[in-house]
């Protein structure tokens, strides 16, 4: 028969160890956590975004990250617009060296049909750019 304290004891370091099980199932990359959307590739680099509501509903918070899979540094600049108007909600990844990916940086923007992202994406020598709405990007 087990001693009331060894039994406690061994309770304990069972669920100590379930613990970590579920932390350890759960955990994962934090990059694997949103489902980001391609907005522009450019030569095995890619310019990604996802989206989540804000504001009570009434705008979006755009998640954004440069993955570089090229042989060279990428960036990208990113910045909002309300029709032909620039905001001041902006982003820029900074240089991104080849295998690696930016920080996570983001831009609030409106719901409707006239809000659109510009951005920029380039390499020493090359680049590409445009525009893309939210509509266009999945939800993180």
């Amino acid at each position: 028969m087990l001693h009331a304290g060894r039994l406690a004891a061994r309770m304990g370091g069972a669920s100590a160890v379930l613990a970590l099980a579920v932390t350890l199932s759960t955990a994962g990359p934090a990059a694997a956590v949103n489902d980001w959307s391609n907005v522009d590739d450019l030569d095995r680099a890619k310019l990604q975004a996802c989206k989540v509501s804000a504001d009570g509903g009434d705008a979006w918070k755009i998640k954004l990250r440069v993955k570089n899979g090229n042989d060279y540094r990428v960036k990208s600049t990113v910045r909002v617009y309300d029709g032909e108007t620039a905001t001041d909600s902006r982003w820029g990844s900074g240089w991104v060296r080849r295998g690696d990916t930016s920080a996570i940086g983001s831009v609030t923007m409106g719901r409707t049909e006239t809000w659109e992202l510009q951005y920029a994406f380039f390499a020493d020598q090359l680049g590409t750019g445009g525009g893309v709405r939210a509509d266009a990007i999945g939800r993180c």
